[in-house]
């Protein structure tokens, strides 16, 4: 099927729009601090809202950890408690792939139980990987606090790497007129149908860059000398993580299939929408993918 030119236009349309919304990633760390801010909005609000809640829980969750010994099953369960609701306010903000999955939800029809697999399967990655750093640099290696931080750079640049070589294969997919099931088909299909493979790629690519806040846990547990407490919690917030953004890619797939049933009179429409959505979504993914990594290979420069 030959690509109309509006497919086109829609997708370089969205890799514009995402540049900004992703340009805050390629900004020095020492760039002049902003003159006075605006008033912020509801939507700015609400993150402001939450990060101050975070930062409560941060608070909260570091002294929690500094009057545990390990033996007290009171203090691990509140441990626990507070690192699974760090997880999912967390996950509301910046990075977890949020908008990944989301794009990718847009563009494919799925299933409501794969939305939840991804978000699981992102937040158990990102949860092995961090668990994995500091057991191996911390515990094996016996480096130290920076030395290991160092590592993070690397982990991101594989991250983001994989995320745009998804998309570019999603593109190049949308582009050629390949269908996008998602398994989203009624009778016994969609009951038995597996999990697509490229949600298990698509969560190995957001995974792979594992969860600052969740390596600050281990690494603060391991010098309280509780470190299974702290893969405990570590465990705890990605399960957090999970609820967030397997929330998003539930709240994607319903808006999808509303806009479907809103198309549903009119099936030469609805597929020339679907591609063209299928097509921009990879678009975005493939230019988040392509800024994320520049950023992250700019960070990683100085340590390489």
């Amino acid at each position: 099927m030959p690509v109309k030119l509006s497919h086109l236009f829609a997708a370089a349309l969205l890799v514009c729009a995402a540049a900004p919304a992703q340009a805050q990633y390629l900004r020095p760390a020492t760039d002049n601090p902003p003159g006075p801010a605006a008033e912020p909005g509801v939507l700015s609000a609400v993150l402001q809202a939450i990060g101050d809640a975070q930062l409560q829980l941060n608070r909260l969750l570091t002294e929690t950890i500094h009057g545990a010994d390990g033996q007290g099953l009171w203090p691990i369960l509140a441990i626990l408690g507070i690192a699974f609701t760090y997880g999912v306010l967390h996950a509301v903000g910046p990075g977890h792939g949020k908008v990944v999955v989301t794009a990718y939800f847009a563009a494919h029809r799925a299933r409501w139980p794969d939305a939840l697999a991804l978000g699981g399967l992102i937040a158990a990655v990102q949860s092995a990987v961090a668990i994995a750093i500091v057991l191996v640099f911390a515990v094996i290696l016996d480096v130290g606090r920076l030395a290991l931080v160092r590592q993070i750079p690397m982990a991101e640049l594989l991250s983001y790497g994989l995320i745009a070589v998804i998309g570019v294969g999603m593109l190049i997919a949308g582009l050629r007129g390949r269908p996008t099931c998602g398994h989203d088909h009624g009778g016994s299909h969609a009951r038995q149908a597996p999990m697509p493979r490229n949600l298990v790629t698509l969560a190995l690519g957001v995974g792979v860059r594992p969860c600052t806040g969740t390596i600050l846990i281990l690494l603060f547990t391991l010098s309280q000398g509780i470190i299974l407490v702290g893969v405990l919690a570590a465990l705890a917030v990605g399960l957090g993580v999970a609820i967030t953004v397997g929330g998003f890619g539930l709240a994607t797939i319903g808006s999808r299939r509303w806009l479907g049933a809103r198309f549903a009179g009119r099936p030469g429409l609805a597929h020339q929408a679907e591609r063209s959505v299928q097509i921009v979504g990879a678009a975005f993914i493939t230019c988040a993918g392509a800024l994320l990594f520049a950023a992250a290979w700019h960070r990683a420069a100085p340590l390489v």
